[in-house]
């Protein structure tokens, strides 16, 4: 659903994980190849468009872990965040890794969410041969626990399971859909998230409330410098983010054409990401509603309810075609006019009112919980 090019800088520990036993011990061999079963497969418009949880929701469910998408969009905040790269200098430039859940603190909470903390090895430059880490990615399959990994493209996939001594790997991917695919791991795009399980559990309120005071927190973060391709720069959150892209869509017209392909990728494909966000954030709100009594429990409603008109204003876009013109469009650049981008204008400013108002429910929820 988005380009395979994507620039993402990651401030991560680069180490390998331990690896011990969890779940159901589902590991098959047959001949050369070991598998790990009942990894479902990724597909976009099904396995969710922050394709972290979408990866971290199938290896928990070869895993036996009772949860969903939803629960860890939430517990992690993705469900609530949004995010926009700009150049410090305000100058033309932007990055399609805005809306990308594989950052910290994110990406760990979502794996604490199932009980798990994930190493990631970065070699996204290009100058490392993937498949030194043939044996790391054999010791996990062989004790029962995929691995993540940016797999034909940079979108997070799974590896379930290896052939020819780990220099051959097994992958479910969101480009790839239910079909088996087998691919040399020297091929992958140099991102792996070995997991590790930790032996604990959060209790479901506890997450709840953790979810919410990230939501309400990141919706006013100040903004966080991060390098990309384009430059020096800051992600920026919430309300100053809707705000930045709402204006960078507004004046777009004035760009020059190179400029205008380095917007419009990461516009679309912020827009998907936030679409599925919303309705997802509106789910979660629902399921955690129940552990709170009284004003709070009434107030998670009401942002759910307002999540929920989020998402009804994002999504009609995706048949309608009208607006954020990614892949599933049939259109492109040269079909970003000014009709369209007046359109994608009026559509995120009413979902930053809506999301505002979801917030201060959320703030009126965390003052009431005892």
């Amino acid at each position: 659903m988005r380009s395979s090019v994507m620039w993402i800088m990651f401030g991560l520990v680069l180490c390998c994980a331990s690896i011990s036993k969890a779940g159901p011990m589902n590991v098959k061999t047959d001949g050369t190849k070991t598998w790990v079963e009942n990894v479902p497969a990724l597909a976009w418009g099904k396995s969710g468009e922050t394709t972290l949880c979408g990866a971290l929701n199938a290896i928990a469910q070869s895993q036996g872990i009772k949860t969903d998408y939803a629960t860890l969009m939430g517990d992690s905040g993705l469900a609530f965040r949004l995010r926009w790269w700009r150049k410090a200098d305000g100058a033309p430039g932007w990055c399609p890794s805005s809306p990308v859940g594989e950052f910290s603190p994110w990406d760990q909470r979502a794996a604490e969410s199932i009980g798990y903390t994930i190493k990631f090895h970065d070699h996204m430059d290009g100058k490392t041969d993937m498949s030194r880490y043939a044996s790391d990615i054999k010791k996990s399959i062989d004790v029962n626990m995929p691995v993540l990994a940016y797999a034909t493209t940079l979108d997070m996939g799974v590896i379930y399971g290896y052939q020819d001594d780990g220099q051959t790997v097994l992958v479910r991917d969101p480009f790839i859909g239910d079909k088996d695919h087998a691919m040399p791991l020297a091929k992958t795009k140099g991102f792996l998230g070995f997991l590790s399980p930790t032996g604990k559990t959060i209790a479901r309120r506890d997450a709840a409330i953790a979810a919410l005071k990230a939501a309400a927190g990141e919706w006013r973060q100040p903004p966080v410098p991060m390098k990309s391709i384009t430059g020096d720069g800051n992600y920026l959150f919430g309300d100053v983010a809707y705000a930045e892209w709402i204006e960078n869509v507004r004046t777009s017209s004035t760009l020059s054409v190179a400029d205008q392909k380095s917007l419009f990728e990461p516009s679309w494909w912020t827009f998907s990401v936030l679409a599925d966000a919303r309705a997802n954030a509106s789910k979660y709100l629902r399921s955690i509603a129940p552990l709170f009594e009284g004003d709070a429990k009434a107030a998670i409603e009401r942002a759910a309810g307002f999540y929920a008109q989020t998402a009804a204003k994002l999504g009609p876009a995706f048949g309608t075609k009208d607006a954020f013109l990614g892949p599933w469009t049939g259109k492109t650049i040269a079909d970003w006019n000014d009709a369209v981008r007046a359109r994608e204008v009026q559509i995120l400013t009413e979902a930053r009112k809506l999301d505002g108002q979801a917030i201060a429910e959320i703030e009126k929820a965390l003052a009431a919980i005892k």
